[in-house]
């Protein structure tokens, strides 16, 4: 295909496909396509063999900003997976948005695997972001600046939109928006009956088996990590929570000495309560820092875990469409089964490479989430111990309180002290449930691994008979 074609004027109008028609596509360090998959040439409505040699810039609609391919290409030239939206533009003019999954493979290769946006209302926001970033770009190339510097500025006016919107970087962004756009493409595939698995017949006997088995095991544990997205949320507010009560304990520690200090004297015992009130403040706060760094760092091993979890998903629904056309190609035109394309073998190689990782991904996660969630209910028991400790000595106060000539504000202020540790410590009893979850996980991993090893065993015997 000559790659310098002119390509069609958009028209407006929209191609959809199900949820269930996932498409990928393989390129060159430059961008250029090498194989896609016949989902892919159906809604870009070319034919394959023109797609290839072609570069994907070929489907590039003209409402995308030059700033989101320089976040795109300067994220996978570095080595990261990048997932985005972007709004394509098929030959005859209409266009289709897709969320697509872009990573290296060996030998400096990049495979993307794209599916329907099922996530609209973020799609829309994302949508309304891409035009502020055209326009930016828009008037700043109206204003004589070179295209590479255009695209630069884009980059950044994009990062600073997400930014506005709450997502400080754009890893950020996808982590969150991955395994909720999966969670939700899984959800309708289910309810329309569309799983590529259910419309599959058998194609290449012992791969169907391993790979039925992998998708199994997979789907067991993407099943149980619902509890996670709460986990972590609960544990982000008890975080907030701790920081906020060691910063109350302390304002109330030092009204209490205040108070004994302007009783003088006759406050003796108020003021010796006081000064340890102060102690265990100070044991509290000290407490608090490294539980709640703790929790982030939970925080920011659940969102990895989420997402390798989500992307290996991805991969291996595409794989699922994939082996289906790989049967197809499988038979010849009068019945007889032929080789495996080496094309089509370099492609289900390059998809399997990446679950692969996903899957080591969500297993570094899971290794040290186990390591994080075992070490924190000590901390937070020491957290427990000394919310009780402060409760008995606000007791102790309302004692001395009550041999004041007007004890009034002193006993308002050790019953609110006791109230806070009392609710306090209710609040944070029973620790976290999250050392139990991840237990189950591991399991289910383990299990992912095992059913994965046997995937690529068959694979590598499929590749030699071919």
């Amino acid at each position: 295909m000559n790659a310098t074609r002119t390509r069609p004027a958009p028209n407006g109008l929209e191609t959809t496909f199900p949820p269930s028609d996932l498409f990928f596509s393989r390129t060159d360090d430059r961008g250029h396509i090498l194989s896609g998959n016949t989902v892919f040439a159906q809604v870009s409505k070319y034919e394959l063999a023109d797609l290839v040699g072609a570069p994907h810039s070929i489907v590039r609609h003209p409402s995308m900003p030059r700033g989101l391919f320089r976040l795109l290409w300067t994220e996978i030239s570095e080595g990261r997976q990048i997932v985005a939206y972007t709004d394509n533009l098929a030959s005859d003019g209409s266009h289709y948005w897709t969320l697509a999954s872009i990573r290296p493979v060996p030998g400096g290769e990049y495979l993307s695997v794209r599916a329907k946006p099922c996530d609209t209302a973020t799609m829309e926001v994302v949508s309304g972001l891409y035009a502020q970033v055209l326009e930016h770009e828009q008037e700043l190339a109206a204003g004589g600046m070179a295209a590479r510097d255009v695209a630069d500025a884009g980059y950044v006016r994009l990062l600073e939109l997400l930014a506005s919107a709450g997502y400080p970087s754009y890893r950020e962004f996808q982590r969150e928006l991955l395994p909720r756009e999966v969670a939700l493409r899984s959800e309708a595939t289910a309810s329309g009956g569309q799983h590529p698995s259910a419309r599959r017949g058998r194609v290449h006997g012992e791969l169907d088996d391993s790979h039925a088995a992998l998708v199994q095991a997979l789907d067991t544990l993407v099943g149980g990590l619902g509890p996670f997205t709460s986990e972590s949320a609960r544990l982000g507010d008890q975080a907030a929570y701790l920081r906020t009560l060691a910063r109350t304990i302390r304002r109330f520690s030092l009204n209490s000495q205040i108070l004994g200090y302007q009783v003088g004297d006759s406050g003796a015992g108020l003021s010796a309560v006081a000064r340890l009130i102060n102690d265990e403040a100070g044991r509290f706060a000290g407490l608090v820092t490294p539980v709640a760094d703790t929790i982030a760092s939970i925080r920011e091993h659940l969102a990895e875990l989420t997402f390798a979890v989500a992307s290996a998903k991805m991969q291996l629904d595409v794989i699922d469409v994939f082996v289906t056309d790989l049967g197809a190609s499988h038979v010849a035109p009068d019945g007889s089964t032929q080789g495996a394309d080496p094309v089509r073998m370099a492609d289900l190689r390059g998809l399997v490479d990446n679950l692969a990782l996903d899957i080591e991904a969500a297993a570094g996660a899971l290794h040290e989430l186990q390591e994080l969630s075992s070490g924190l209910d000590r901390p937070l028991g020491k957290v427990e111990l000394v919310l009780s400790q402060i409760s008995l000595l606000a007791f102790n106060g309302r004692v001395e309180a009550v041999r004041l000539e007007d004890p009034a504000s002193a006993l308002q202020l050790f019953n609110e002290v006791r109230a806070l540790a009392k609710a306090a410590g209710s609040q944070l009893s029973g620790g976290t449930t999250l050392a139990g979850l991840v237990r189950e996980a591991a399991r289910e991993e383990m299990v992912v691994q095992d059913s994965l090893l046997h995937v690529l065993t068959v694979l590598e015997s499929f590749g030699r008979a071919a």
